[in-house]
């Protein structure tokens, strides 16, 4: 049996399984982190780094996608940290984007 514990997002505690990412976790609890490259069922491909967040004690952003949740874990799904980040990725993809 997979191991439970918990994690903290947006000052919310939620249970997580052993394995599953922040995103995971974070749906699962209501939480909406946007995505544009996360499928399931398949492996994190975090080159978009549109589903960033912040987690305690980390200096960087972290894709979400491909992050495992661990115990006590403190997550920070929206910040003016991480939309700035999420608006200069969306505007790198559209810089180089040439359809439509």
């Amino acid at each position: 049996m997979a191991h439970k514990f918990f994690i903290t997002i947006d000052g919310k505690q939620c249970e997580a399984t052993e394995g599953e990412t922040i995103l995971q976790v974070a749906e699962r609890n209501g939480f909406k982190i946007p995505t544009l490259c996360y499928m399931k069922d398949t492996a994190p491909f975090t080159s978009c780094f549109i589903c960033v967040v912040e987690v305690k004690g980390r200096p960087n952003l972290a894709p979400s996608c491909a992050l495992l949740a661990s115990a006590e874990m403190q997550v920070t799904t929206d910040s003016p940290r991480i939309r700035e980040s999420r608006k200069a990725c969306i505007e790198l993809l559209m810089s180089d984007h040439c359809g439509d």
